[in-house]
């Protein structure tokens, strides 16, 4: 007896204290988010797949008209019991999709909460190189779950005292604060901020068109922007109008923005990104969330875009100027390119799309009922903004060769679906709102960050600040 608890005392040491240790090794480690920094995308599904069940069946709906699934967590030392809920509008309802970009949003950021317990803590920051950046790694500490997963990698700018890349550092501070300090003035009444910039010109060749959908050449769509969230993921797009001023859909609006201009690979630091805090957001007042009527909305910069090769603003159109019905319409995003997956491309896509009729619009969506929207988009499908797009511009070109932002990609049934178009806030529509927001900001000094109104500046238009 004696013997066979010695022989247990020796094993609980031996390999006992052994296990525990490994087990400590995976305990939560912290994750510092810094503003300015930039994030290298992947993607959690796999992650969220070993941790996770199998999705259940859809529940009936409910009396709001909607239904979920869930799944459960099996891995109880990384999600701590905590399951995944998944909530769709019912297709019979006939009403709109909900705003399918978010459910991308949210289970990325629920594959976030876990990171801490499957990724290692950040390294050091490397020696600043030659392109004054530096970056630092984590590494994935699970095994079973990695599945020969790549580091994660974030980038940030650096210099070191005396060298170039503190000129050019403090260059660019001075220049910005500059900016901010002597905002551009209106002189005259007549005058607008936007009448003298030039625009919807891309100094890159290779924005020819084509239908069916293809990866956009960089550079090409110069206005094309990504909108961050305060994790500096990307899950909106929007279009530059002039240096400090981006168009984009209303309900991509949040409290912490960011933008990111230049970009092209999501994926990839390539050196001609800018990114810039988001200031102000200007939130049309009429916006209906139930219908998405007017799902617009302007994001005032903190500092100023510097325009390039890589970055230009988009036009607007002219007082009366509409896109006509069957035109040739192009639209871009870095969304998911079928309705069956729930993240998007790393590259960013461009497709042609026809514009449809009021007619065909309302008897493919029965409660629209505005002229402040458009449909766009083929009888059989195919082709589609889909889950990433919102935000973006749909666009079409003048004869003098500039390109005109029409439409404001906002939401539809699925993604392709044959006779369920994709809609689209009407900037026409819009325009005097536009236009009467930019004119009234930029002619002010500054606008206070936490004011919710502003006075009417046109006539049964209006906007909210968030």
């Amino acid at each position: 007896m004696k013997l066979c608890l010695l022989i247990l005392y020796l094993y609980y040491f031996t390999f006992g204290v052994t296990f525990a240790r490994r087990h400590r090794k995976h305990g939560p480690s912290q994750i510092q988010k810094k503003a300015g920094e930039k994030f290298s995308h992947f993607r959690n599904q796999q992650l969220d797949d070993s941790v996770f069940s199998e999705w259940s069946d859809w529940s009936r709906c409910n009396h709001k008209c909607k239904k979920l699934r869930i799944r459960q967590c099996i891995r109880l030392e990384i999600c701590e019991s905590k399951n995944q809920t998944h909530i769709r509008v019912c297709q019979r309802c006939k009403k709109r999709n909900p705003i399918r970009l978010m459910e991308r949003y949210a289970e990325d950021h629920l594959s976030d909460d876990l990171e801490h317990k499957i990724y290692s803590q950040w390294s050091n920051w490397s020696p600043c190189d030659s392109s004054c950046y530096t970056k630092r790694i984590k590494k994935c500490i699970i095994r079973g779950i990695c599945n020969g997963r790549l580091p994660k990698t974030q980038y940030r700018e650096c210099y070191i005292g005396g060298d170039e890349c503190e000129r050019k550092y403090l260059e660019q501070k001075l220049q910005n604060s500059t900016n901010q300090d002597h905002p551009r003035q209106v002189s005259k009444d007549n005058e607008h901020p936007l009448d003298n910039i030039s625009c919807g010109i891309s100094k890159v060749p290779g924005e020819s068109r084509i239908a069916g959908g293809r990866r956009a050449i960089k550079g090409a769509w110069p206005w094309q922007v990504a909108i961050l969230n305060e994790y500096k993921q990307h899950f909106c797009g929007g279009a530059i109008l002039s240096e400090r001023w981006v168009l984009t859909a209303a309900h991509c609006a949040r409290h912490k923005l960011a933008v990111r201009a230049g970009e092209h690979d999501l994926s990839n630091f390539e050196g001609t990104e800018q990114e810039y805090d988001v200031e102000n957001v200007f939130v049309y007042q009429g916006y209906d969330s139930r219908t998405d009527e007017s799902d617009i909305a302007l994001l005032q910069m903190e500092y100023p875009f510097k325009f390039n090769h890589y970055v230009q603003p988009i036009c607007l159109p002219a007082e009366g100027e509409k896109i006509s019905p069957y035109a040739r319409a192009t639209i871009l995003g870095w969304g998911s390119r079928r309705n069956n997956t729930n993240y998007g491309t790393d590259i960013l896509h461009q497709a042609d799309v026809p514009v449809v009729s009021a007619t065909e619009c309302r008897a493919s969506y029965k409660y629209i009922n505005s002229d402040k929207m458009l449909c766009a988009g083929f009888d059989s499908g195919r082709v589609d903004a889909c889950k990433g797009d919102s935000g973006g511009p749909l666009m079409d070109k003048r004869p003098d060769g500039t390109w005109v932002v029409y439409g404001v990609t906002s939401f539809g049934d699925g993604c392709g679906e044959r006779r369920k178009y994709g809609v689209y806030a009407s900037v026409p529509a819009h325009l005097k709102w536009i236009k009467a927001i930019i004119k009234h900001v930029e002619a002010s000094k500054q606008i206070p960050r936490k004011q919710t109104t502003l006075p009417n500046p046109e006539k049964e238009e209006n906007f909210e600040i968030l």
